[in-house]
């Protein structure tokens, strides 16, 4: 009877919206990991076409974002961070591919801002989900982690594409281990939840049984 009831519970939580978040995480947490490994071992091939990779790269995370931001708003206050965060991302890969003769100075900007804006995403999750898993100051450190890269880029605008690259590689890395770590998390506290309700359904059942 518990594994039917837990059963009945997972496929209750499945159909809550938390749990399409979980999984819009894992996709978009392997997203940028993928990126980050093409940087990192493909640097010369990234080089040669850095505008298109990151634009497809940045757009498919804004739809992402965009899509989480909507299955959240009725149960996080500040979805729209989210959505914010989204529409960056977007504006971001429209800019790329509208303007790939931009200098390298002006994609610096648009990087820094960016790399700035999901690190703040991670921070803002972080501290809402400390309030339900001791391990989401995690995701407040890896936030804090970009926010530093992002002030690095900040201070150092006349290196060269090789350290730019680097930079970008090392923060798409840091928020794609945030994002899967945040969705493990996610994952962790709605199976304490389904825990949690056990008990209370299993006494809800005995007092039926009593009554009849």
């Amino acid at each position: 009877m518990k594994a039917l009831r837990i059963k009945v519970f997972q496929k209750a939580a499945m159909k809550h919206p938390f749990a399409r978040f979980e999984k819009n995480l894992y996709l978009r947490g392997a997203l940028s990991l993928l990126f980050a490994i093409l940087v990192f071992f493909l640097p010369k091939l990234f080089q040669l076409s850095v505008i298109w990779v990151f634009a497809a790269y940045a757009f498919v995370e804004a739809i992402l974002s965009i899509q989480a931001a909507f299955h959240l708003q009725a149960f996080y206050r500040r979805w729209w961070i989210l959505l914010l965060d989204g529409f960056a991302s977007l504006l971001v890969a429209l800019l790329f591919i509208s303007f790939p003769q931009m200098a390298i100075w002006s994609l610096y900007v648009v990087l820094v801002v960016w790399v700035m804006l999901k690190s703040l995403s991670c921070v803002d999750w972080g501290m809402k989900l400390a309030h339900f898993v001791k391990q989401g100051k995690d995701l407040i450190i890896l936030g804090f982690l970009g926010l530093l890269i992002a002030l690095l880029m900040a201070l150092q605008p006349e290196t060269g594409l090789q350290l730019l690259i680097s930079m970008v590689g090392i923060a798409a890395f840091i928020w794609g281990v945030a994002l899967l770590l945040l969705a493990v998390k996610i994952h962790q506290f709605e199976q304490k939840i389904i825990q949690a309700l056990l008990p209370r359904t299993k006494k809800m059942s005995k007092g039926k049984g009593r009554k009849k």
